[in-house]
């Protein structure tokens, strides 16, 4: 029997917040909106299942409120349709602040960095976890529910949990 297989990759895509703030800090609700407009724009084109990489280089200083508006809100505006997983993000206040909007929003995210992997914001329940770290060992696309929210889990988003 002659199988083919199809290979598909996925799209990714890199929002880069200082190029959106023009500036090394972010303050404040109003800019969050005005960058979170800026990266609305840039996100319309993308394939479901592609992949944003929301990269904090170059960003020195934000406060949960920017962090609110412009981070979160774009990953409940955009998800499930696409993926989203942070990198840079080396301050620690930075990290806190943004880890406080999630919580604000219910929402988590994946922050990927040179130690390793780490999922802030609302935890996920216990079963729910689980389930996310047995689909990365096994290598398979899954979908999970959180408190009437659907997050999916594709090969891309799952191989930074490992």
């Amino acid at each position: 029997m002659n199988t083919m297989k199809q290979v598909w990759k996925r799209q990714e895509h890199s929002v880069r917040l200082r190029d959106f703030v023009g500036d090394a800090a972010a303050w404040g609700t109003e800019l969050g909106i005005q960058v979170f407009a800026r990266i609305n724009k840039d996100l319309a084109g993308l394939n479901q299942g592609s992949l944003v990489v929301v990269d904090y280089d170059g960003l020195e200083r934000s406060d949960s409120s920017f962090q609110r508006e412009a981070v979160v809100e774009t990953l409940r505006k955009h998800r499930p349709r696409l993926l989203f997983v942070t990198v840079n993000l080396n301050d620690p206040d930075m990290k806190t602040n943004l880890e406080l909007a999630l919580e604000k929003r219910a929402e988590c995210l994946v922050v990927r960095s040179s130690t390793g992997v780490a999922l802030i914001g609302k935890p996920l329940a216990g079963e729910l976890m689980d389930t996310l770290k047995l689909a990365s060992r096994v290598g398979v696309s899954t979908g999970i529910t959180q408190s009437n929210r659907r997050f999916f889990l594709g090969d891309a988003f799952i191989s930074f949990i490992k």
